[in-house]
C-alpha cells in the first residue's frame, strides 16, 4: 500500500457528511485555537517565524522518545528506535520538528493497544531525511484519510483508552513540515495499524 500524501489548503475546514458545514460546531470552537491554526500561514501557505538552526535531528527524535516513554509506559507500550542512520545537521526549527515527533509518537501511543510497540525508523536519500512512526493500532478507513491533516478533521476511530483530540495537531504538523519544505503522508491498514512519515529536504 502506498503512502497517502498530501498537498492543497490546510486551511480549509471539513464539512459534514451531508456536504455543509456545521455551523454549530464553528461556535463552538475557541477563537484563540482557531487563530492558532489561521495564523501559522502567510499568503503562499508557509508556516511563519521558524527558527532555522543545524540540529542533530537523530539525537532530537532520541531525546523526544525518552521524555515520551512516560506517557507510552501507562499502557505499557514500548517506545523503539529501529533505525537511524548517521545524519548531517539539517537547517530546522528544533522546537517545530519537536512538537511534529510529539504529536505523532503521542497520537500513536493514543490509537495502539496496550502491551504494543510503537516504531521510529529515520531514512536518508540524496535529497531528503524521512522520519517514519508505525503503530499497531485499529487504523484508520482509507475512506477517512482525507480527513486527517485539516483543522478539526477527525476520523470514527476513537483512542484505545478514550483520549481525547481536538483534531488541530495533524493540521499543525503539516503546517510544520510544509513550511520546512518537506512533505507528510500515512499508510494505514484497519486491524494492523498506521505509519505516519515526514520527510525534511538535505541541503545541497
Amino acid at each position: 500500500m502506498d503512502y497517502r500524501c498530501y498537498s492543497g489548503n490546510v486551511n480549509e475546514l471539513p464539512c459534514s457528511a451531508a456536504g455543509s458545514c456545521s455551523a454549530d460546531l464553528r461556535a463552538k470552537l475557541d477563537k484563540s485555537t482557531t487563530s492558532l491554526v489561521l495564523k501559522t500561514a502567510e499568503g503562499n501557505g508557509r508556516f511563519t517565524g521558524l527558527n532555522i538552526e543545524a540540529v542533530d535531528l537523530g539525537d532530537l527524535i532520541r531525546r523526544n522518545l525518552s521524555l515520551n516513554e512516560i506517557f507510552a509506559a501507562k499502557k505499557n507500550i514500548s517506545l523503539e528506535l529501529v533505525s537511524c542512520p548517521d545524519l548531517p545537521p539539517l537547517p530546522i526549527d528544533a522546537g517545530k520538528i519537536n512538537q511534529v515527533l510529539n504529536n505523532l509518537v503521542g497520537n500513536a501511543v493514543k490509537y495502539s493497544f496496550p502491551d504494543t510497540l510503537v516504531q521510529v525508523s529515520v531514512e536518508r536519500s540524496a535529497s531528503d531525511v524521512t522520519v517514519s512512526v508505525s503503530d499497531q493500532g485499529k487504523g484508520i478507513p482509507e475512506k477517512e484519510l482525507h480527513k486527517l491533516f485539516k483543522p478539526f478533521g477527525r476520523t470514527n476511530v476513537t483512542a484505545t483508552a478514550g483520549e481525547r483530540s481536538t483534531g488541530l495537531g495533524l493540521a499543525i504538523v503539516r503546517k510544520i513540515v510544509e513550511g520546512h519544505g518537506g512533505q507528510i503522508g500515512v499508510r494505514s491498514q484497519l486491524g494492523t495499524g498506521s505509519t505516519f512519515r515526514f520527510s525534511l529536504p538535505v541541503p545541497s
